[in-house]
């Protein structure tokens, strides 16, 4: 594990940084006592995705730094490719995929996939705060 940690923290320094931690520092970290992961790596990841990100996104809650690592692998580091929210929701599968025909709604489920990026999403809605 110790291996792998070192590969990840290895790759993730070859990202353009978005912000000057020097500048801005980061922000204390939220520690839940009762829901420690024990997957953490052994490195610190979340100076990494701030820097790479240009936003602490753990502070949102029911985001840990592993679910926004995920968005990082899944999405990647710049999320202006999609033109809105909404269109981001859409493309991670979140939004429902209305059916109408002749003005009325057949269907409202949302597509069936298999997006890690919004599993991640959709378990840390559910999770903890």
């Amino acid at each position: 594990m110790a291996e792998c940690d070192r590969d990840i923290e290895e790759r993730l320094t070859t990202f353009d940084t978005t912000i000057d931690v020097l500048a801005k520092s980061l922000p204390s970290a939220k520690v839940n006592r009762r829901n420690l992961c024990t997957n953490q790596p052994s490195f610190d990841l979340r100076g990494h995705l701030y820097q790479i990100f240009g936003v602490y996104l753990m502070a949102v809650p029911g985001i840990s730094v592993l679910t926004a690592h995920t968005l990082l692998a899944e999405v990647g580091p710049d999320l202006s490719r999609f033109r809105s929210g909404a269109a981001f929701a859409s493309w991670l599968g979140l939004c429902p995929d209305n059916d109408i025909s002749g003005g009325k709604t057949l269907s409202v489920k949302t597509r069936p996939g298999r997006n890690r990026a919004a599993g991640a999403l959709r378990m840390a809605v559910n999770g903890p705060l």
